[in-house]
């Protein structure tokens, strides 16, 4: 089944991803006439999420197997593969300027990652349970992230301690899918229990 779609943001492509008894499937496709230009080889496992780098050249996708990998859209190479994760990646994120992405598993933390030489920069513990989304306040400087603790935590990427600066509850089931508004205000979670909730980041209602 297909797990993931998303448009790159020049609206060249489009890329699905997904998986078949952890057989990977990711594909990259003409948006204007649907032909198929490529398929990426190099994951281990279903992959769960994707994004794509603000200026329509990078292309990360999470997988099941523990690694994230990091594309070249236009080659079809492997810029970097992040395996740090104890478990299953359930989401990716790239910053606002791409010079990051963010991270979260199935072992209940997330990574913080320098795009341009693949290194680990911070990993962040908090949630009590899986982290299945993840994204970023279009700053750049905050990441929230959510998961089956029906939390969603908001981080400072330039705080050291490396904890939560806010939480925000209200799902009553596992939230499996966060995004932010453009313009920084709001933020929109998605969960289990059928519910989508509208938040606004400068309070906590």
């Amino acid at each position: 089944p297909a797990t993931q779609v998303a448009f790159t943001p020049d609206g060249q492509y489009l890329v699905t991803a997904g998986g078949v008894n952890r057989i990977p499937a990711l594909y990259l496709w003409d948006a204007e006439n649907g032909d198929l230009i490529r398929e990426f080889e190099g994951h281990l496992g279903t992959i769960w999420g994707i994004d794509i780098s603000s200026d329509s050249q990078l292309l990360a996708s999470a997988e099941e197997g523990n690694q994230t990998i990091i594309w070249n859209i236009e080659t079809g190479e492997i810029v970097h593969t992040l395996g740090e994760h104890a478990n299953a990646v359930r989401d990716v994120a790239f910053s606002p300027d791409d010079s990051q992405i963010a991270t979260v598993s199935f072992d209940q933390s997330m990574i913080l990652w320098d795009v341009s030489t693949g290194e680990l920069i911070r990993r962040y513990f908090g949630h009590a349970d899986v982290i299945r989304a993840v994204d970023f306040h279009p700053d750049g400087n905050l990441i929230f992230s959510a998961g089956s603790d029906r939390e969603v935590l908001a981080w400072d990427i330039e705080d050291d301690l490396a904890e939560p600066t806010r939480s925000y509850s209200g799902h009553t089931d596992n939230i499996n899918a966060l995004s932010y508004s453009p313009t920084g205000e709001f933020f929109v979670t998605g969960s289990r229990d059928t519910s989508v909730i509208t938040w606004r980041y400068d309070t906590l209602d």
